[in-house]
């Protein structure tokens, strides 16, 4: 940086307040001085003593301090626009005060990001100690530092500054841990001339670090602190992102924080046409909280159909039960709102629902169910990487399930390398999907004239009738993925063998090459193979559960179900059963304290899953390995090759 010219540091030391030869420069008042200790632990606080006193009857003597020590809090709070106009006001009113260095001083500051001249360098260098806020004067002497740097500054000089802003940034530990960071070195480097300049630390971000301050006081029960703090947060950012969690953590005092080791929410719609599966739910966390010697107290909330409001729910488990978790909700509609109060509660929430995104919320949601991506990707490892295809179709219903999927499957392939080259969508409600197989087909008969009248020729010599002969599909593609449930699944098929497609054991000709059904865990049923016939034989879908597995683990699962409930487990008794065994592991582990069961669920790991995972990812889905099924006569079995299924 290029130094001050020596008149125009004249002519700025002209302009510069002094005190009378001799004169002590006065000192800061008590109000100030105490507004100061505040804020080096507690930012908003400070900010809020400072200003309340300036909002009120004020003394003449202590309001320009008022003024200058307001603005330097709610610069270190990163406020730089409010921090500025006080500097400025203060500036203004009082042209002759010993403050107005540290207005000038303190919009140099603010304004540091956008450069620093020759004249603001000069203010710095100019000002007295006596009449700056020490964390100012740390930051200045900070800046100074770097310079001296650039401008190539003795070592002694470059140590000497940076030791002033050390020793004035030690009562206040965000400034010090900025100004250790940016210069520390520099203050014990003999030579005082790095290698390197160090890159300069910003400021943190006011909200953090007022956020950081209000969470931390609520975990030493600080509940008068928080409340406070957090009143003045909302009106200093009414429209912060924080705002809702602020919103809680005042709540949250106000109620004394209640948590009760062990005691978990539960909300399930236990009313209305989803009472059947609600129950089955219920039913199944139960089972799983007595198989693990029911350490869990499970506390239920029905949260109705889908207008009723889960985050009354969780407001009412959390803030009047104490529960220190969640398990729930199930219906998609309840999704993001219970997400959402649960991340502002800073509470665990492990939802029990496969379609949605909880954990755009934040760290403290979790999602047990299977998701969607998650089975496309199981499901193209195997087409793809397994079985060598790399062109699609989609057949997919016309509902937020059908589309979410086509989007997942459509993005996966093109991420590998392969192409989607028809996509066509069916009413899910229609009676017959002949439509939807014939747009599939995307027969063009005018440029097929010639190969139709060759197939009618043929027809009639063979004694058939002519007539009722039709072009065959356009086939451009090896696979045809259809994301929907197992009772439909069957009738699509069978609409696409209407229209000539060579699906399972079905050959229109002699000789055509088979397209593979693909699907997702909706076709987990054992009727798939009855319902869809040969049109649905040797078709691959993807499931983290088979009843009739081999294996020990799941066979004592299967068999301890059936003993309880006279009934075979599916998908959902199964991944709601590891779900409960995750969320108990964390619980148990973290105590009362929410955030530490954050952590542990982002840790936790059980042993011999019955759902194919035994923890939660980096994404906080329940990592996977999925099992590829294929339908095989009447019944599903795991997919193998030719060579597997004839070994011994």
């Amino acid at each position: 940086m290029k130094r001050l010219p020596a008149a125009l540091f004249l002519a700025a030391l002209a302009l510069w307040p002094h005190h009378g030869e001799g004169k002590p420069a006065p000192k800061p008042p008590a109000l100030v001085l105490e507004a100061e200790e505040i804020g080096a632990t507690n930012r908003m606080a400070g900010i809020a003593k400072l200003e309340e006193y300036l909002a009120g009857k004020t003394d003449a003597d202590v309001r320009p301090w008022a003024m200058v020590w307001a603005g330097e809090q709610r610069r270190l709070a990163n406020d730089r626009t409010v921090a500025r106009a006080w500097f400025e006001r203060a500036a203004a009113e009082y042209p002759s005060h010993p403050v107005k260095a540290g207005a000038l001083v303190g919009m140099v500051l603010v304004d540091a990001e956008k450069g620093l001249s020759g004249n603001a360098i000069a203010t710095l260098s100019m000002a007295d100690d006596k009449s700056l806020p020490d964390t100012m004067n740390a930051d200045r002497y900070r800046v100074l530092t770097r310079d001296a740097v650039t401008s190539g500054m003795s070592g002694p000089k470059v140590r000497d500054l940076a030791r002033k802003a050390l020793a004035f940034a030690a009562d206040d530990p965000d400034v010090l841990a900025r100004v250790s960071a940016d210069i520390g070195p520099l203050a014990s480097d003999e030579k005082g001339k790095p290698r390197e300049l160090p890159t300069e630390v910003p400021m943190a971000n006011a909200e953090d670090t007022a956020l950081a301050r209000l969470r931390a006081d609520l975990a030493a029960d600080k509940y008068e602190a928080v409340k406070e703090s957090g009143r003045t947060f909302l009106a200093s950012w009414p429209d912060s992102p924080y705002a809702k969690e602020v919103g809680y953590l005042i709540r949250r005092a106000d109620a004394k924080d209640p948590a009760v080791a062990g005691r978990v929410g539960v909300l399930l719609p236990q009313a209305g046409k989803y009472t059947q599966v609600s129950e089955r739910i219920r039913e199944m966390v139960d089972f799983a909280n007595r198989s693990l010697g029911g350490k869990l107290e499970l506390v239920y909330f029905n949260t109705g159909d889908e207008t009723g409001d889960p985050v009354k729910g969780i407001e009412e488990l959390v803030l009047q039960k104490g529960c220190v978790a969640l398990l729930g909700p199930m219906l998609k509609e309840h999704i993001k709102p219970a997400a959402e109060a649960a991340q502002g509660l800073g509470v665990p929430l492990v939802t029990l629902n496969q379609t949605q995104d909880p954990q755009s919320a934040g760290d403290f949601t979790f999602r047990a169910f299977l998701p969607v991506d998650q089975q496309v990707e199981a499901l193209l490892n195997h087409a793809m990487n397994t079985r060598g295809l790399s062109s699609f179709a989609i057949l997919h219903p016309r509902n937020p399930y059908g589309e979410g999927a086509r989007d997942a499957f459509a993005a996966a392939v093109e991420r590998r390398g392969g192409k989607v080259g028809r996509v066509v969508s069916y009413d899910p409600n229609a009676k017959s999907f002949l439509g939807a197989a014939r747009e599939l087909a995307s027969r063009d008969y005018k440029a097929g004239a010639a190969e139709l009248a060759r197939l009618r020729s043929q027809a009639k010599a063979k004694g058939m009738d002519p007539a009722k002969v039709v072009l065959p599909p356009s086939v451009e593609f090896q696979a045809i993925f259809i994301p929907d449930a197992w009772q439909r699944a069957s009738l699509v098929a069978s609409a696409l063998a209407y229209e000539e497609f060579p699906v399972g054991k079905f050959r229109p000709q002699w000789g055509m090459e088979p397209l593979l059904l693909l699907g997702l865990n909706g076709w987990n049923n054992p009727e798939i193979g009855k319902a869809g016939g040969d049109y649905m034989q040797g078709a691959v879908f993807v499931d983290a559960f088979l009843p009739t597995s081999t294996s020990p683990d799941i066979e004592s699962f299967v068999d301890a179900y059936k003993s309880a409930f006279n009934r075979r487990p599916d998908v959902i008794d199964a991944t709601t059963y590891d779900a409960v065994r995750l969320l108990n592991a964390a619980v148990i582990a973290g105590g009362t304290d929410r955030d530490a069961i954050r952590k542990e669920l982002s840790e936790a790991k059980i042993d011999r899953p019955v759902a194919g995972g035994d923890h939660f990812g980096a994404d906080r889905d329940v990592e996977r390995t999925l099992l590829v099924l294929t339908i095989d006569g009447n019944s599903i079995r795991p997919w193998a090759t030719p060579e597997e299924l004839a070994a011994p």
